[in-house]
């Protein structure tokens, strides 16, 4: 049950009015309906119009009935308070549709500032596919470039295999650790070429490598020392040089480096490459102007590895060294 808020009649909410004095129900809810509003207004006049009626009427009676009667002194004593619950309600009603007013307005300007910013990130979304296009067009020129240079610069593979095997056995030098002794290595499939620009990372690795003649304190701290596996040596021997794998190894001949979210593999400086050592070096680094009494080592680009179990790593990306 519900009570109308002007003539309190309790009724059953089976329609949208009062079923008494016609009240618009809904008026007093919170979320507001301007067709309520509208239906209070035209209640408010059709109750104005029975007034002037009524006064209407009661003038005339006055007329010829200069006492009135006791019913009639509490006619207008209804209408009398029938008139001030109409003002009250005419008050509500203004103040309401002041409120209604403000918050369409408030609604409206809000409606506004999202469309200007739908339309700021639409120029803002549009610029960085543009950008993006730029840069994929870039880096496609680049990849380019560095494979006619590394095509143009990269010693024949021939050259250090042939002076192997006409050295006397008798005069090799002791097989260092880690470095197995090969009659020789077939080109087959190679891990890929670095391709992506050098990073910031990466380049601060290669100004640290290049300033010291041995392991700096600064790559050391990022550092784990590793090896060739086994099994990875067994099959360099059958010339397999598609699954280079390095485990951890305290006199390894290689530190696994950790920068930015990348692995490097860079060699330990503690060892000279020598002839039989550069078999093994050369399935992991593009070695340019190579010869057994080179002066100067200078990492070009280091070798990327992926972490394929723990403290093991499978030769991502092939690097570069350049002999002088």
């Amino acid at each position: 049950m519900e009570k109308c808020l002007v003539c309190s009649h309790e009724f059953t909410r089976d329609g949208n009015r009062c079923p008494k004095c016609q009240w618009p129900i809904g008026f007093a809810s919170i979320t507001r309906d301007p067709r309520t509003d509208a239906d209070v207004v035209n209640w408010a006049a059709m109750m104005y119009k029975k007034l002037i009626k009524m006064y209407e009427q009661q003038q005339v009676v006055s007329n010829f009935q200069p006492e009135p009667a006791p019913s009639q002194n509490q006619s207008q004593t209804d209408i009398s308070a029938l008139e001030t619950r109409v003002q009250q309600l005419t008050t509500e009603l203004h103040t309401f549709n002041g409120s209604y007013i403000q918050e369409r307005h408030r609604c409206n300007r809000k409606i506004d500032e999202l469309t200007k910013e739908v339309e700021l990130f639409k120029e803002i979304i549009q610029i960085n596919q543009d950008s993006t296009e730029k840069i994929a067009n870039l880096e496609r020129q680049y990849r380019e470039i560095i494979q006619r240079l590394v095509a143009q610069s990269s010693p024949p593979v021939s050259q250090p295999s042939l002076i192997v095997r006409n050295e006397p056995i008798q005069s090799e030098p002791v097989q260092p650790i880690s470095f197995p002794v090969f009659e020789s290595i077939p080109e087959q499939i190679q891990p890929p070429e670095i391709k992506a620009p050098i990073s910031p990372a990466e380049r601060d690795l290669l100004d640290c490598y290049n300033r010291f003649a041995s392991i700096s304190e600064a790559i050391r701290k990022d550092a784990t020392d590793v090896s060739i596996d086994q099994d990875a040596l067994n099959r360099l021997r059958d010339g397999d040089t598609s699954q280079l794998i390095f485990v951890i190894d305290q006199k390894g001949s290689f530190l696994v480096v950790r920068r930015d979210g990348y692995q490097y593999l860079v060699p330990n400086k503690k060892t000279p490459i020598n002839s039989l050592i550069h078999k093994t070096i050369k399935s992991i680094y593009t070695c340019e102007g190579y010869h057994e009494n080179y002066e100067q080592l200078t990492l070009v680009r280091p070798a990327l590895v992926e972490e394929v179990a723990i403290d093991r790593w499978k030769l991502g990306q092939k690097g570069v060294l350049k002999f002088k």
